[in-house]
């Protein structure tokens, strides 16, 4: 294969890739929104119980809230709820 068609190739593959991811953050997207006002009820709570006295462990347990990877297992909790149909209180 040459330089060129390899080239055309991988990029092909690329866009192909970005448009799989984009649609996978348009579909996470589309689920976040139906629990949203659960997500957002469940923030300050989330973030006041994560509160220490050490002023070292605040600053980190900041730097992990900034980080939304912490959010998924409430996230599913309230899907299950929704897809249950029961209240979240």
């Amino acid at each position: 294969m040459a330089f060129n068609q390899t080239i055309r190739l991988l990029s092909c593959f690329r866009i192909s890739i970005f448009e799989k991811k984009l649609k996978l953050m348009v579909d996470i997207d589309k689920i976040q929104n139906s629990i949203k006002e659960e997500m957002e009820r469940f923030e300050p709570f989330f973030r006041s119980s994560m509160q220490t006295k050490v002023p070292l462990l605040n600053i980190i347990m900041n730097y992990i809230l900034r980080r939304k990877g912490k959010q998924m297992r409430p996230m599913f909790v309230f899907l299950s709820a929704k897809m249950l149909k029961e209240p979240v209180t």
